[in-house]
């Protein structure tokens, strides 16, 4: 069919705005940075790359920035490895349950059913305070059933009650470059700033943990997670007081733990 002459132009004019948006759309899908054990780096020129950033810093070139591979993203060293699991079942067995969860609970100081409980959970990924039952365990010298029950009812003060290790949530593995959780971690500390000395200790402590639990809603598993800090042990000073992280004070649990059932 013959196209009218005064239809030519329009013609014309569709192809050239056609092949703009096309040009536009090849300016705008730029390489994704890349990610080496050593951290990221910019795909044109190979240097560093800082985290968050658009545009390399030598070359100029820009770049997407894009969270690292799971075979690039180190394995968390807070959570039970998967060779400490199989060997924790092993020891289970051998043992024998009963005089497994004795050691457990003389080593963490729970109550006897607390740490069955714990040790039946345990498994890699997990959240290595609670073992994975997302419930605090109760300590031991809680002699009524009731008061026990009572403290297992409290959710886990590291995971919340999500039952996973903060650290990896469950994946084993930290997630590196996760942009809104490094965001939101600097939110977290611009907020330790506005603690004054006029705030109790019981309201700061209480906000911490608040600010603990929305951080985890949202970014349990990235590196940044394990700068999140025990409540308890807030002083009221900051990032750089005494408080010690969550992912340290489980991984102590856990390393007692292992040490009681490795025994002879």
């Amino acid at each position: 069919m013959a196209i009218r002459p005064e239809s030519r132009w329009w013609l014309v004019t569709l192809v050239l705005v056609g092949g703009l948006f096309g040009l536009s759309a090849l300016a705008l899908d730029r390489p994704n940075v890349v990610w080496r054990q050593a951290g990221a780096a910019c795909p044109s020129c190979g240097s560093d790359a800082r985290p968050g950033t658009r545009r390399c810093a030598q070359c100029r070139e820009e770049y997407d920035w894009v969270v690292a591979p799971q075979d690039i993203a180190p394995a968390s060293p807070y959570a039970l490895a998967p060779l400490e699991a199989a060997w924790v079942k092993e020891r289970v067995q051998a043992l024998g349950e009963e005089a497994a969860a004795a050691r457990v609970a003389e080593a963490l100081g729970l109550a006897p059913t607390a740490a069955q409980g714990w040790l039946r959970a345990m498994d890699t990924g997990l959240c290595g305070w609670c073992g994975g039952t997302g419930q605090e365990p109760a300590l031991a010298g809680a002699a009524a059933p009731a008061a026990e029950a009572k403290a297992t009812d409290t959710a886990c003060s590291t995971c919340r009650g999500r039952k996973r290790c903060i650290s990896c949530d469950r994946g084993h593995k930290v997630r590196l470059g996760d942009t809104e959780a490094a965001a939101s971690l600097a939110r977290m500390d611009a907020a330790f700033a506005d603690f004054r000395p006029v705030v109790t200790l019981e309201v700061q402590r209480a906000e911490v943990a608040r600010l603990n639990a929305e951080f985890l809603e949202r970014h349990a598993g990235a590196v940044e997670a394990q700068a999140l800090l025990l409540p308890s042990e807030w002083q009221g000073v900051g990032r750089s007081g005494q408080a010690q992280p969550l992912v340290v004070r489980a991984r102590s649990r856990l390393d007692r733990a292992l040490e009681a059932l490795g025994r002879p």
